[in-house]
């Protein structure tokens, strides 16, 4: 999914999500934290950041117990695609055109 911010490849912040997109990467919300280069203005970081926020509440209080860090990746990686990478992919692509 991410690979659609190949449609505004122009942009930086578009650019950032296709690095992520082809960089393994670990379901922990902190690794996440490139994500936020997405935003441009005040309110795109507060909808990401709260919306990232929301999405760490409900995996914690889903928590199915300890287990072995592959388990916890598993267990945590969609929480973070649909709180953190989708929201960012949203604001990318709804943007008109390329920074100047």
């Amino acid at each position: 999914m991410l690979l659609l911010a190949a449609v505004r490849w122009r942009d930086p912040a578009a650019r950032v999500l296709l690095g992520l997109a082809l960089i393994p990467q670990a379901a922990p919300f902190a690794d996440g934290l490139p994500v936020l280069l997405a935003a441009r203005t005040r309110g795109e970081t507060a909808a990401l950041s709260g919306i990232s926020l929301a999405g760490y509440l409900v995996r914690l209080s889903r928590d199915w117990g300890p287990g072995p860090y592959e388990d916890i990746v598993a267990r945590g990686w969609p929480y973070v695609l649909v709180a953190l990478y989708l929201p960012a992919l949203l604001i990318v692509l709804r943007r008109r055109s390329a920074p100047s």
